[in-house]
């Protein structure tokens, strides 16, 4: 097959296809999205991803790619794979019948449910990724539009030039030999001290990046404390309903073994489930107690460490206040402990009835009590699951940009290698001056390598701006941690599960709105091409049906 594909060259349509997507005119087309774009022009949809990884590759940048030949090869090799032929549906005739039909216009609903398609979605991303780094590293290009050389750095830098320069005119021989290279040796110490603030800053935005790391991870600490504290609810709640559900059942029960012949049943089997069902409540809402105190914990955790001055009145608390919190803590797991044992048998005996009444209303209580700490439990998580993801993505940001500031600050130790280079370089060459006839060529060569050394300097100056930016970059983000546990920075859950519901009918109605999703367009499709065969099976015309406005 690939043999046929290379004697008979690429065919016309699909080299076509291929031009249309080689935007850089270099034979190769970039992108996962842009070939699936490709190969569903050309009819194939849904190719095997194992089949395209065979003839793709990936490129320095991490993006797949793939040239003509190569495509070519690999729409041969879907089209005899038959990968984009539509399923048949068994006992369909000649152009697919009425199952057929059916078949392709429940997949076409099915497919117009999704708003939007593979390729959307994958530019999409591309898109957010590519203006997630331009957001990193916009910081960085703003500090190097202009210089960062102080007034003093300039002035210095320019003066040991002109020195330099018109040291031959103005000093003997000896002098220059002793003063150049002391000038030269002012500019490197001007890049040195770049390195050394540039260093402290990349210092200083790693040290705060591993604080917020340390304190995202322990959130998640607390966090994952609070899941299995929770674990035990469900189980509570399945076991609560299922008490119930048998003492309703039990009083049938006794009455049907009693009625056949079996031994006396003691009425006070009847309390095995409501007991059971009150154990299984207080359980949980001590499970639901613990876990709310550590989703608390995960919430506040970087509240003081990371607040500033101004708002660490809001959130620290005195030691006092720390005991006072700590008692309130216990106070409230005793309280959720009664809270869970003592509704259920007090409305129980209150209830007018037998006691296998009192014992359903007993157990449905309980198994309420379950289903309230499942639900009181699981809007704890949720906040503090939200508030964990923050901190993390807090942490993230403050690490990626003290990582940016490392890359910016990388550069500087070879820029103060260079200023020593030209420092050294200059107590050679102001040894070859008397060599040199012309005192204009003897101030070219004195101020040759103080002008390097002031101009690498002003580089290193610029790469210690941008350590400086970014490690303010990862302050401004380690921040976050404690705005994450002031009211009102996250969402309610409540609050953004109505949201949820909002959008899912906004894009549900916007779905039906469209007439190949309207269930009555689909309907009289089909109702229309049931009749068409209908009528081809009895060989009478079939009789044009009007379409509904």
């Amino acid at each position: 097959m690939l043999l046929r594909v290379e004697q008979a060259g690429v065919r016309a349509n699909v080299r076509k296809v291929f031009d249309q997507f080689d935007r850089n005119d270099d034979g190769v087309v970039y992108g996962t999205a842009s070939l699936l774009i490709m190969l569903d022009r050309l009819g194939i949809q849904s190719p095997s991803k194992s089949i395209m990884g065979a003839y793709t590759t990936l490129g320095p940048d991490g993006r797949v790619r793939i040239n003509l030949t190569d495509f070519a090869r690999l729409v041969a090799v879907l089209e005899e794979a038959k990968v984009f032929e539509s399923p048949q549906v068994d006992g369909a005739e000649g152009d697919g019948g009425l199952g057929a039909f059916a078949f392709d216009a429940v997949t076409s609903f099915s497919r117009g449910l999704v708003t939007r398609s593979k390729e959307s979605e994958d530019a999409q991303v591309a898109i957010a990724l590519r203006r997630m780094q331009r957001d990193m590293t916009m910081l960085d290009r703003v500090a190097g539009a202009t210089t960062q050389l102080n007034t003093a750095e300039v002035v210095i830098l320019g003066a040991t030039i002109a020195i330099s320069f018109a040291s031959p005119y103005l000093l003997a021989t000896k002098a220059v030999e002793v003063l150049v290279p002391s000038m030269s040796a002012l500019c490197a110490a001007i890049g040195f001290s770049c390195e050394y603030t540039g260093k402290v800053a990349i210092s200083r935005g790693k040290e705060i990046a591993a604080t917020t790391l340390q304190a995202a991870a322990e959130a998640e600490l607390y966090l994952a404390q609070a899941e299995r504290a929770k674990a035990i609810v469900p189980l509570t709640v399945g076991a609560s309903a299922a008490l119930a559900a048998f003492a309703l059942l039990a009083p049938a029960l006794v009455s049907e073994l009693v009625s056949k012949g079996f031994v006396e049943i003691v009425t006070e089997v009847y309390l095995l489930c409501p007991i059971f069902a009150i154990l299984a409540a207080a359980i949980a809402a001590l499970a639901t107690q613990e876990s709310v105190s550590l989703s608390s914990r995960a919430v506040g955790v970087g509240a003081r460490r990371f607040a500033s001055s101004d708002d660490v009145g809001r959130t620290w608390l005195s030691a006092t206040e720390q005991i006072e919190s700590s008692s309130r803590r216990a106070i409230y797991k005793w309280r959720s402990f009664s809270l869970g044992v003592l509704p259920a048998p007090f409305l129980a005996a209150i209830v007018p009835g037998p006691l296998s009444f009192k014992a359903i209303i007993a157990s449905a209580v309980a198994a309420a009590q379950c289903a309230y700490s499942l639900a009181v439990v699981e809007f704890s998580l949720a906040t503090a699951v939200e508030s964990v993801a923050l901190k993390a993505r807090a942490a993230a940001t403050s690490d990626t940009y003290a990582n940016q500031g490392a890359r910016a600050g990388a550069i500087l130790p070879f820029t103060s290698a260079l200023s020593g280079l030209c420092a050294a370089t200059t107590v050679a060459i102001v040894e070859v001056l008397p060599l040199i006839a012309s005192p204009f060529g003897e101030s070219l060569v004195c101020a040759f390598f103080p002008a390097v050394g002031a101009t690498i300097a002003g580089a290193a100056s610029i790469s210690k701006a941008r350590c400086e930016v970014d490690a303010a970059a990862a302050t401004a983000a380690a921040t976050e941690l404690a705005d994450t546990y002031l009211e009102g920075s996250q969402k309610n859950p409540l609050e953004a599960t109505g949201e949820l519901v909002l959008l899912t009918l906004r894009a549900l109605r916007r779905s039906l709105s469209l007439r190949r999703l309207n269930p009555g367009f689909i309907f009289g499709a089909l109702l229309r091409k049931w009749r068409s065969v209908r009528g081809k099976s009895s060989d009478v015309a079939p009789q044009p049906i009007a379409t509904p406005a």
